[in-house]
C-alpha cells in the first residue's frame, strides 16, 4: 500500500515539475550536519551549492564533506568550482590551465564519496582576473571543454554549468563570448525578485536562466542562524541548449521529487 502510495504522490510531484524551485549555498567555514540541511529540505528548499575548489588553488575539503551530508539529506548538491585565475598566475597546487584544474577536478570528484555531483564554474570577481579577455576565453573553454570531454567518454558523469552575472561577463571575457551559451547558466543578481525576469538583460548568447541568485549574504535563518547563506530561484523551465543540461536538470529535478514523497510516506 505504501508503494502504491509512494507512486501517486511521485506522479503529483512529477506533474508540478514546472513549479517554483529554490536553492541555497552555504560558505565553507564549517562542517554541517544532515540535520541541519533536513532543516531546510523542510522549508522546501531542494537544492543547494557548496564550493569544493577555491581561487587560491585548493581543494576544500569541507565543502567536499557538506556535499556527502547534503545530498544524505535529500538535497540535490552541486559543486561551485573557483578556478585558479590570477595576473601572477599564482596557484598553490601549480596548476594553471584550465585543462589542468579541470582533469585534478575531475579526478579528485572520481576519487571522492560524491562522485555523481554536478559542477559549476563560477565566474566572477573580475578585478582578481588577467586584463587579457582573449586569454580568459580560453582558460575557460579549456576548463569547460575538458569536462564535457570527460562526461561524453564517461570518465565523469555528471555535466558542468556557469556561475555569473552581466558584469563580470563582460569584463572578464567581453559581453559578445558566447562560446558556453550552450551550458545552463546560474545568474547572479542580488535584486530581491524571486524570478528569472526582473533585470535579466541578456549576454553570452544565453536567452535565460536556469538559475537565479537573487539575495546573498543573508544571515538570518531557522536553520543555521549566523551563517551567510545565499539564496536561489528556478521556475523549473530551465532554458538548456544541451544534453547535459537537459538531462542533469531533470535528473536532479526527479530525485527531489521521489525525495519528497518518501518522506511524506513515512509520516503517513
Amino acid at each position: 500500500m505504501k508503494s502504491l502510495l509512494a507512486l501517486v504522490v511521485l506522479i503529483i510531484y512529477v506533474n508540478q515539475s514546472y513549479g517554483q524551485n529554490f536553492g541555497f549555498d552555504l560558505p565553507a567555514s564549517q562542517v554541517f550536519t544532515t540535520a541541519q540541511f533536513n532543516c531546510f529540505v523542510n522549508q522546501a528548499y531542494d537544492t543547494i551549492l557548496l564550493q569544493i575548489y577555491s581561487a587560491n588553488g585548493e581543494f576544500d575539503q569541507i565543502g567536499l564533506q557538506n556535499v556527502v551530508n547534503a545530498k544524505q539529506s535529500g538535497l540535490w548538491s552541486d559543486a561551485i568550482i573557483n578556478p585558479c585565475r590570477n595576473v601572477n598566475n599564482t596557484c598553490k597546487n601549480g596548476l594553471i590551465t584550465g585543462v589542468e584544474q579541470a582533469l585534478e577536478v575531475i579526478k579528485y570528484m572520481n576519487s571522492s564519496d560524491a562522485p555523481y555531483t554536478y559542477l559549476n564554474l563560477q565566474i566572477q570577481g573580475y578585478k582578481n582576473w588577467p586584463k587579457n579577455q582573449t586569454a580568459n576565453q580560453q582558460f575557460i573553454m579549456d576548463f569547460t571543454n575538458t569536462i564535457l570531454d570527460a562526461v561524453n567518454s564517461g570518465t565523469y558523469v555528471s555535466g558542468i554549468g556557469i556561475i555569473t552575472n552581466y558584469n563580470d561577463w563582460s569584463n572578464i571575457v567581453g559581453p559578445n563570448f558566447t562560446n558556453t551559451s550552450v551550458m545552463d547558466l546560474l545568474w547572479v543578481n542580488w535584486n530581491g525578485q524571486q524570478d528569472l525576469t526582473t533585470g535579466w538583460i541578456p549576454f553570452g548568447g544565453w536567452r535565460a536562466p536556469c538559475m537565479h541568485q537573487y539575495a546573498g549574504n543573508i544571515v538570518t535563518n531557522n536553520c543555521i542562524p549566523g551563517i551567510p547563506t545565499n539564496y536561489y530561484y528556478s521556475d523549473g523551465n530551465c532554458v538548456c541548449h544541451e544534453a547535459y543540461c537537459y538531462s542533469a536538470f531533470h535528473k536532479r529535478r526527479m530525485m527531489t521529487f521521489a525525495n519528497k514523497a518518501q518522506k511524506f510516506v513515512r509520516q503517513q
